[in-house]
């Protein structure tokens, strides 16, 4: 008899991005399984530890800080991650931050739009990553882009001091106006 494969999962559940890529985890083993997951509900740092002792046959998790800790454990591990900033030799999972943007820039263009915006995070590839093609498809219809500049200190990027800059900019903004958030973080900011 084959043995089934033992999988951990260590994917956010709080994101329709998380949730969505665990079903189609599910589905995927539906298909071609069984596998038996195991997803460990106290975060990463809780578990690495043990890890080793659970007879896993495989992880797949989010790329995190604590990821090398993980990765130095030595066991077989797939990566979800925003982009190839960090090169690596193991199996990833990329989201495509220019398509996503692709697409919000043209749901807003189908709709009329004529004013459009990006918020993101000024100092992480992906988010600029997104925003720059989010800027090129607008350009491409004719339109021009405001993008939301964090403030370069870090006092003043602590959230209490933050949206204070963040509010003034969007009332500024023209509207209606098709405003791309970065990912959900910078959504709920903005909301």
């Amino acid at each position: 008899m084959n043995k089934v494969p033992r999988v951990i999962l260590l994917i956010e559940t709080s994101r329709a991005f998380g949730r969505g890529f665990l079903y189609g985890i599910a589905r995927y083993s539906r298909i071609h399984g069984p596998w038996v997951f195991y997803r460990e509900a106290g975060g990463l740092e809780k578990s690495i530890p043990r890890l080793k002792d659970w007879g896993l046959d495989g992880v797949i998790m989010r790329n995190t800080p604590k990821s090398n800790n993980l990765l130095e454990l030595g066991l077989p591990t797939i990566l979800v991650i925003h982009g190839q900033e960090r090169q690596m030799d193991f199996p990833r999972v990329l989201t495509d931050g220019a398509k996503i943007s692709q697409m919000a820039a043209e749901h807003f263009l189908d709709r009329g739009y004529r004013h459009f915006a990006y918020c993101g995070f000024s100092d992480t590839p992906w988010s600029q990553q997104r925003g720059e093609q989010f800027v090129k498809t607008v350009g491409q219809a004719g339109y021009d882009t405001l993008i939301y500049k964090q403030p370069k200190s870090k006092a003043r990027r602590q959230w209490k001091n933050e949206q204070v800059f963040m509010a003034d900019w969007l009332r500024s903004l023209p509207k209606p106006v098709g405003l791309m958030a970065g990912n959900d973080d910078r959504g709920q900011h903005v909301l």
